[in-house]
């Protein structure tokens, strides 16, 4: 598993911005899983988190 992050806007004044990324990272990420490194089959994961617009919470 490959798991890739997504920092996002999703909820307050900008949130459609992030839906619309969000979008556009999980249908990457279904495109291109599973992915072969080394002869091995990996499934991509997308882990996500709303920084809902603000600096402190961007943070991972």
């Amino acid at each position: 598993m490959i798991k890739i992050g997504n920092q996002a806007v999703l909820s307050g004044e900008y949130r459609s911005f992030g839906e619309e990324q969000l979008v556009s990272v999980e249908l990457a990420a279904s495109k291109l899983s599973p992915v072969r490194i080394g002869g091995f089959d990996y499934e991509i994961e997308v882990v996500t988190k709303d920084d809902e617009g603000n600096p402190e919470k961007a943070f991972l």
